[in-house]
């Protein structure tokens, strides 16, 4: 194993760039022991990958979680993991990306009336913040970036989503770079007035931001290299689909698909946006025939499109007919959002299971992780308003969702000739599996080629009145970006 190829993402307790970072991850024969063969470099290249992404909860959560009888609660997950390369350090991307923030939580004297408390400051960060809502972590799965959407509890100019007097649990704690807002003394002083970050907010709700993005991604990186993609979203309608959600066509739950939980429709140049993409950006698009649902759909048009393991008629067909590369989302009945861990166990039998036995035997590779964490750690300190207030009423000694992080679950599942089973302590986040699946099939080096120029570009590339890479913060974001941007393990013969 080649270790200059290993990046270290340690959320919890140091800056992540390190002069000496990347030799001091690993000993031994590997992280996840993925063995060479298949491309023209040496390095294995899966017959087909399927990456599964879940839903808000922690490790623990999921992994050796139990009843009050002592009954694991996820028997199947829990046998998949154990058959797998386990990353039990593994996390969420953070914003800003790279460094710690100056300041600390914001404590209000009077929390049930922001606008006329008092304010104080809790002690010093320590580690990165949390980028919430899941938007902006599937954005960093799919892209490497938050393509500029922050938390709701930061201040994001250029917006278009404006503070109300109504909504007190709006207001901004943070700045764009998620420093504490304070006064001339270095109080907090939250801002009532401004504009606050997207996050869950509907992409297209907003004027300022372009679409579709033409920035990198992992679809449209595979498909320049001549291998497919698409995206399998349980419960979408059909293919150019673009509301904001659907109900679960299991069960007519409202709480179902969710375009927020979907991040490679933004890249998608929809008739109804009326663009026309630049000619030198046009390879960072994708088509809607790569935005697909679990089962065969019948888009507007009647245009019939296959689903998850079935033709376009709905009949069954092998593994080997998938994508390259499948981005695979349960809606939020199966994915632990809404619905219960017994359902999404029960979900990843159905679907998943069928996949992992044909890739043990067919040379494929799958991958489960979650968007970010559950409940989380608490020693950047929580603050009593906000998200956190609302956790803290609700549930109380959980962590601060704000300014909080917790490792969450990864799997690296296939052949066993190719991947050894095993827990691995490797700390990496969203960037580091988003490389891995990159290198494997031989576009990771131009991906960060294309990532550099996209994010140091002067002019922010989703939306001008946002900040762009001339900022001092976002090239330190950046530097730190590229540095993350390591597979897991070498790939490279």
């Amino acid at each position: 194993m080649n270790r200059k190829h290993m990046a270290e993402a340690n959320l919890s307790r140091r800056q992540l760039l390190k002069g000496s970072m990347a030799a001091s991850l690993l000993s031994g024969a590997g992280a996840i022991g993925l063995t060479a063969c298949g491309g023209s470099d040496g390095t294995w290249r899966p017959k087909r990958t399927v990456i599964v992404i879940l839903e808000n909860k922690s490790f623990s959560e999921l992994i050796d979680s139990k009843d009050g009888s002592g009954n694991v609660l996820m028997p199947y997950l829990n046998q998949l993991a154990s058959a797998s390369a386990l990353l039990t350090k593994s996390y969420a991307a953070p914003t800003p990306y790279g460094f710690v923030p100056t300041g600390g939580v914001p404590i209000a004297t009077d929390p049930a009336n922001l606008a006329t408390t008092t304010w104080t400051k809790g002690p010093a960060f320590v580690h990165p913040l949390a980028a919430r809502g899941s938007q902006t972590n599937y954005f960093y799965q799919f892209a490497g970036h938050n393509q500029g959407f922050l938390p709701d509890w930061f201040l994001q100019p250029g917006s278009g989503r404006m503070l109300g007097s109504t909504a007190p649990y709006n207001v901004a704690f943070q700045d764009q770079y998620g420093n504490l807002l304070v006064d001339g003394n270095g109080l907090p002083k939250p801002s009532f007035s401004g504009e606050i970050g997207l996050s869950n907010e509907l992409v297209t709700s907003f004027p300022n931001v372009n679409l579709p993005f033409t920035t990198p991604n992992l679809g449209a990186a595979i498909m320049g290299a001549g291998f497919s993609f698409a995206t399998f979203s349980e419960s979408l309608p059909y293919p150019s689909y673009n509301e904001k959600a659907a109900a679960a066509v299991s069960n007519g739950q409202a709480d179902g698909y969710a375009r927020r939980h979907n991040p490679a429709i933004n890249w998608i140049n929809f008739s109804a946006y009326g663009k026309t993409v630049a000619a030198d950006k046009l390879r960072f698009t994708l088509p809607v025939s790569s935005n697909l649902a679990m089962a065969n759909t019948t888009d507007p048009d009647g245009t019939k499109y296959p689903g998850f393991g079935v033709d376009k008629n709905g009949q069954a067909v092998s593994f080997d007919q998938l994508p390259t590369v499948s981005l695979v989302v349960p809606d939020n009945q199966s994915n632990i959002h809404t619905g219960t861990k017994a359902a999404c166990d029960a979900w990843l039998s159905k679907y998943i299971k069928p996949f992992a036995d044909w890739a043990a035997q067919n040379d494929g590779l799958l991958i489960v992780t979650t968007d970010e964490d559950g409940f989380t750690d608490a020693s950047n300190g929580v603050a009593n308003v906000g998200m956190d207030g609302l956790i803290a009423k609700a549930y109380g000694g959980k962590g601060s969702y704000m300014y909080g992080v917790d490792n969450i679950t990864t799997l690296f599942f296939g052949p066993t000739n190719r991947i050894k089973p095993g827990r691995v302590d490797t700390k990496v986040d969203h960037l580091n599996v988003l490389a891995t699946v990159l290198q494997m099939y031989g576009v990771l080096d131009g991906f960060k080629n294309d990532f550099q120029t996209a994010w140091s570009a002067a002019v922010h590339p989703i939306n001008s009145k946002w900040v762009g890479g001339a900022d001092s913060v976002r090239q330190k974001e950046l530097v730190a970006q590229l540095a993350n941007l390591t597979p897991i393990s070498s790939v490279a013969g």
